[in-house]
């Protein structure tokens, strides 16, 4: 379909003659507004500018717009072009009323323009009529009341040289952003709440920012303000969705972790101090404990270290909470980190790490996954399995689609698993918060990363789409070396790198935790020797490039178990003018850590880890640094206790090599301890490693014992042995 667009160039023409006329009066500003609003209203064809300049010619310009999501194509486009020198007169405007193509035209004099275009902006176009500078966009402002969450406003700016004949990318950004409940539970252990849920559950937004300028960005700080202090029914209720700032749970809070996705909407509030006019922004948790009702206000994005705090334009705002403690009896109080537990993601609104599925009435798509090898996914009513469809053999390149009958009416919940390998046999949804995935003993995740989705509180057309976040069970650990703290003769080359106490299973929905010893895999995931090139590489300032494990979630908290608790071991091939790793590898280990000190490894997340050894690198001792094979450079070969021992008839004697590197080959001197033990002098035992020989001494008599090791030492040695009565 042809874009649909209103072109004028009204404006233009005005600024251009009044300019040439060097006409100067506050009145001529009215004018040009009065004029300019016929030219909007109309729908004839374009008028283009009339130029004060002879040379200036009306030209053609191509914008693609980076929208960074396949279906977000937005509806109604309003594009300005404005002079980009002087008081930035407004060259030509364009309204595009619907569009199937990203790439749109607009029409201006040509040379520098600044472009200012803005999608689904709340206004037909008599509401553009005040826009004759760049300045004048300052007083449109944009009302998240009348917000539609599949049109959210948006926004791009560039300056475009017109008709150049180059398509310029712009990128739109949305100016509210997106706060999501992504899962939530309770756990009242060691308090008096003990065993409790949370019943009559509601899930909203306080001091929600609900006005901007259209261009507004950077520091935002509130200009109008919904549920001030607490949830207002009339507030909510002005909102044209409601459910932007207010959704109400079905299930109470219990111990098990609930996948919820709820999702709210607000504008940027960026205030640095919380004070009448500046009320920070919150994600509120309304609920019962026993009858009374408790509150549990969240800052967003405010916790102690945010480099930007607050809510910032186009960003997503991800929180998974575990509430402990009681709540407030206040619902503007915000709680501390003694009340819940809270792990939140910033990330920009364009980021897209997870996988999504959507649903188009009963209609599921499943767009490809880097890898997605097979799908199940089942269909439950009233908690009881109704459908269940399994594809495998799955081309990442396709698109898979489900064809699932539904029932007007009825309330659904709908569970999607990727690359389990096999369909779950289950008949109850409960079944489903208790399964486990095993991950065989050194998984490569060959058949794809397993994850899950769960969508609830699903009617047959109620909504055009469903979107859910496919999560991967699995965490993501890249890991680099920084050499460039170590000593210039220590080379350190890494032939293994493997995860310790990789947990054997996980948890679909988790959270999922390794609780013992038998919980744990005794071959974990490993990358060896070409896997581990890249970290072989010196790059810039020492800086290897980067390697990726993974491992299934194991979320030990702050008081881990060595049992359980994960780690990454590198085995790594060790060199200094003085040391050499001869006989094994140096061992590097070190505990996997969240960024507030817990060793919670969770599902989904990234972690980025930089092993930057000091010196000769072999500063530390122990667990951490296993430096039990290093050794002299130069061979080393030494009989002990001399060249002569004796004993008495009935004693016992110990005869030994130093020696290194212990790898080369070596003879404890077989022949020669045969033969006197069949003269009757002594019988004899070698030492397990080898290296040694225990006599005992029988009767009278002189032997020797003569031992010799092969390359790279390359010497031997004798003990004379003097056998006394």
């Amino acid at each position: 379909m042809k874009n649909v667009c209103r072109e004028k160039s009204i404006s233009s023409t005005i600024s251009n003659k009044l300019s040439t006329l060097n006409v100067h009066h506050p009145a001529l500003g009215i004018i040009t507004t009065l004029l300019l609003l016929p030219a909007l209203s109309s729908c004839t064809d374009s008028v283009d500018p009339v130029s004060a300049k002879p040379e200036d010619t009306v030209m053609t310009t191509k914008v693609m717009l980076d929208l960074h999501d396949e279906d977000s194509i937005p509806g109604q486009i309003d594009i300005f072009a404005f002079e980009n020198s002087g008081a930035g007169h407004l060259d030509s405007y364009q309204h595009i009323e619907s569009s199937d193509d990203r790439t749109i035209e607009f029409r201006s004099q040509s040379g520098e323009k600044h472009v200012f275009i803005c999608t689904d902006g709340q206004r037909d176009v008599y509401g553009w009529a005040c826009v004759n500078s760049f300045e004048s966009l300052d007083k449109i402002y944009l009302d998240l009341e009348k917000e539609r969450r599949e049109a959210l406003c948006a926004t791009a700016e560039e300056i475009v040289n017109a008709g150049s004949g180059i398509t310029h990318h712009m990128e739109l950004r949305k100016m509210a952003s997106e706060v999501v409940l992504r899962s939530i539970r309770c756990d009242f252990g060691g308090t008096g709440y003990e065993g409790e849920t949370i019943s009559d559950v509601c899930v909203y937004l306080t001091n929600v920012n609900t006005q901007c300028a259209l261009t507004a960005d950077g520091h935002i700080v509130p200009m109008g303000t919904a549920n001030q202090g607490g949830l207002d029914p009339d507030d909510v209720e002005s909102f044209r969705e409601p459910d932007m700032i207010f959704r109400e749970m079905r299930e109470d809070i219990g111990r098990r972790s609930s996948i919820v996705g709820m999702s709210f909407i607000c504008y940027p509030n960026t205030s640095v101090r919380e004070g009448p006019g500046t009320p920070f922004t919150r994600l509120v948790i309304e609920g019962k404990v026993r009858g009374e009702t408790f509150w549990w206000p969240i800052d967003i994005n405010r916790e102690d270290g945010t480099q930007e705090p607050g809510i910032h334009r186009n960003c997503r705002y991800v929180f998974d909470i575990v509430i402990t403690r009681k709540g407030n009896k206040d619902p503007d109080t915000a709680i501390g980190k003694e009340t819940a537990d809270i792990r939140m993601e910033t990330r920009p609104w364009n980021e897209k790490e997870e996988q999504v599925i959507p649903f188009h009435k009963a209609r599921i798509s499943l767009p490809a996954e880097e890898k997605v090898n097979d799908i199940s996914l089942m269909v439950f009513a009233d908690g009881q399995l109704e459908e269940s469809i399994w594809r495998d053999r799955i081309s990442s390149k396709e698109d898979l689609v489900f064809e699932v009958p539904l029932v007007k009416g009825r309330e659904y919940s709908i569970a999607a698993l990727a690359n389990l390998g096999s369909p779950p046999k289950v008949t109850e949804m409960k079944e489903m918060e208790e399964m486990t995935v095993e991950i065989k003993d050194g998984e490569a995740y060959g058949n794809g990363i397993p994850m899950s989705a769960m969508a609830e509180g699903i009617i047959w057309g109620e909504d055009e789409e469903i979107r859910i976040e496919m999560i991967r069970m699995t965490a993501r650990i890249s890991l680099r070396i920084d050499r460039s703290r170590l000593h210039k003769d220590v080379t350190m080359n890494v032939r293994k790198v493997s995860i310790g106490n990789c947990p054997r299973y996980v948890r679909i929905y988790g959270p999922s935790r390794a609780t013992s010893r038998y919980d744990i895999s005794e071959l974990g995931f490993r990358l060896d020797d070409s896997q581990c090139h890249p970290l072989n590489t010196s790059g810039r300032q020492g800086l290897s490039e980067e390697v990726s494990l993974y491992m299934p979630e194991n979320m030990q908290g702050t008081v881990p178990s060595e049992e359980t608790a994960s780690f990454v071991e590198m085995e790594i091939d060790y060199r200094s003018s003085e040391l050499i790793s001869y006989d094994s590898p140096l061992i590097y280990r070190f505990y996997l850590t969240d960024d507030d000190g817990s060793h919670d490894i969770g599902r989904n997340c990234h972690y980025h880890i930089a092993v930057a050894p000091e010196g000769d690198g072999l500063s530390q001792t122990g667990w951490r640094i296993d430096k039990s094979g290093i050794g002299p450079v130069i061979p080393l070969f030494r009989m002990h206790p001399g060249e002569y021992a004796e004993g008495h008839v009935g004693d016992s004697l110990r005869i030994w090599c130093e020696c290194y590197p212990r790898t080369a080959p070596f003879d404890p001197g077989y022949e020669e301890l045969n033969f006197d033990k069949g003269r009757g002098i002594y019988d004899y035992r070698v030492d397990d490693d080898g290296h040694g020989v225990t006599l005992y001494l029988k009767k009278p008599g002189s032997g020797i014992v003569y031992m010799s090791a092969g390359e790279p030492i390359n010497r031997s040695g004798m003990v004379l042995v003097k056998v006394k009565p």
